[in-house]
């Protein structure tokens, strides 16, 4: 059973940072946790000031931060009793890793971004970042926070880890109804290929059958392994993303859980991955899981 004892909850601006803190501090008081909210600034390295300047300025900019965050906790957080306040100077994806590194969160809480610049497309948002570089699961908060959550959607595409997965979010969050989902797709190039072969339309349905008939004893034997909870199915066809996201709009679910991926930056940068198209499109909020360093 996964074992949660430190909670971050990553910070920037508010008050659009309140339901950051308002699940980080959900979490931690489930699992009587410690919340521990960190705030990057990034500090512009062009001011015509002397280093002792920059220092007391640095030194000011730290403490109205903390003033903010005291602020922001009492009004989003105000059962939380363990916490420990971070401001740091530095990049916010960079700050946030080393962070992570240091101190081992459970779990990453962090706001979604919606930035579609050129240069967020190439490299991600700060939220892509630290989803690519964390040793920990993140949780992308998408909606503002009006009830604990109910019901949890599980994504898994039949590959070894699932378990793994769907073993943290069952123990992240006991009490949540679980539906597990899989996706079943015919690769493009593969479709083609038995059309313009003449093998034609019976071929694909069957491999189609095929294919679905094994994501069913997948989410079978995936559902098996949690004992006494409250455990739906269901398997769709189509592309993941798309059959996802559309998923996430049933008011019934407020939450959606996804792995980290496997595309590249250029695939990422072209077309996007499921998980990139999960964080962006859905209509809840997104955990992403991957497993800690030494388990990869």
């Amino acid at each position: 059973m996964t074992q949660f004892n430190n909670i971050l909850a990553a910070v920037g601006e508010f008050p659009q940072d309140d339901d950051v803190l308002a699940r980080a501090a959900e979490i931690a008081l489930m699992h009587d946790a410690s919340l521990t909210v960190l705030n990057v600034i990034e500090f512009p390295e062009d001011l015509e000031l002397t280093q002792s300047d920059v220092v007391r300025l640095q030194q000011e900019v730290r403490r109205e931060a903390r003033k903010t965050i005291n602020a922001a906790i009492e009004r989003a957080a105000p059962g939380i009793n363990k916490t420990d306040v971070h401001v740091e100077i530095g990049s916010s994806a960079a700050a946030l890793t080393k962070h992570c590194e240091n101190f081992a969160p459970d779990l990453i809480v962090v706001r979604a971004h919606q930035r579609e610049s050129i240069l967020t497309k190439l490299i991600g948002s700060t939220s892509d970042r630290v989803i690519r570089g964390a040793t920990a699961p993140v949780l992308v908060v998408k909606r503002p926070v009006k009830n604990n959550y109910q019901r949890a959607l599980f994504a898994t595409d039949g590959r070894e880890g699932g378990a793994d997965a769907l073993n943290f979010l069952a123990d992240l969050l006991p009490d949540a109804a679980l539906h597990l989902m899989q996706v079943v797709t015919i690769l493009p190039p593969l479709k083609q290929s038995l059309i313009s072969t003449g093998i034609g339309q019976p071929a694909i349905e069957a491999h189609q059958g095929a294919l679905i008939r094994n994501a069913k004893e997948n989410l079978r034997t995936l559902a098996n392994k949690l004992h006494g909870r409250v455990v739906t199915t269901r398997v769709a066809a189509g592309g993941p993303g798309t059959a996802l996201t559309n998923a996430t709009r049933s008011p019934k679910t407020d939450l959606i859980v996804v792995g980290p991926g496997r595309a590249g930056l250029l695939r990422r940068a072209l077309i996007g991955s499921v998980t990139q198209k999960v964080i962006r499109d859905a209509a809840c909020d997104v955990l992403v899981w991957r497993p800690w360093k030494g388990e990869e």
